[in-house]
């Protein structure tokens, strides 16, 4: 039953985002970056240009088939994990995942189901126990622990609403 809707409301989701794409303008932050050869990383279908993520947050790996039947290929954040059996899962239904580095992570390294390591959640977004957003300092820490622990795939952080929505409660920029 629910397959009915889903199918359609993912295909407003991409037609949306499409039409939201816009090309560079010499005054946004996007056209000041010198263009530069593609980043290519020695693990992960990132260097595939036909590859496009089409992902799942934080979804019980369990549920892969399901999601593989509506073009899904991602997952992203996995409950305390990944763990053994979660990353058995996805790569039984060749899925891939953007998950924290935990032990078990780091002891998949050559694993081509981890696509890319995970860097927390909308730090952006206002945290109550830090009284605003994750400072860039710890964010900077984390991210050359990360890299350094696994040079060969990229680390991902998800930036919130609060980016580009001032109106959003939760925004803490």
């Amino acid at each position: 039953m629910a397959a009915r809707w889903i199918l359609p409301v993912l295909g407003v989701v991409v037609v949306g985002m499409v039409g939201c794409a816009t090309t560079p303008t010499a005054s946004t932050p996007a056209a000041q970056v010198p263009a530069g050869p593609p980043v290519v990383w020695d693990r992960g279908p990132l260097s595939d240009p036909s590859f496009f993520p089409i992902m799942v947050w934080a979804q019980d790996p369990a549920l892969a088939p399901q999601y593989k039947a509506l073009g899904v290929n991602t997952y992203m954040a996995l409950w305390q994990g990944p763990t053994e059996e979660q990353l058995a899962q996805l790569r039984q239904h060749g899925m891939y995942v953007i998950c924290d580095q935990n032990e078990v992570g780091l002891a998949h390294l050559d694993d081509p189901t981890i696509l890319a390591w995970m860097h927390g959640d909308e730090p952006d977004n206002f945290k109550q126990d830090l009284g605003g957003p994750v400072p860039l300092e710890p964010l900077l820490t984390d991210y050359a622990k990360a890299i350094t622990a696994d040079p060969t795939r990229p680390v991902v952080v998800n930036f919130g609403q609060g980016v580009a929505n001032e109106d959003f409660r939760g925004r803490a920029l």
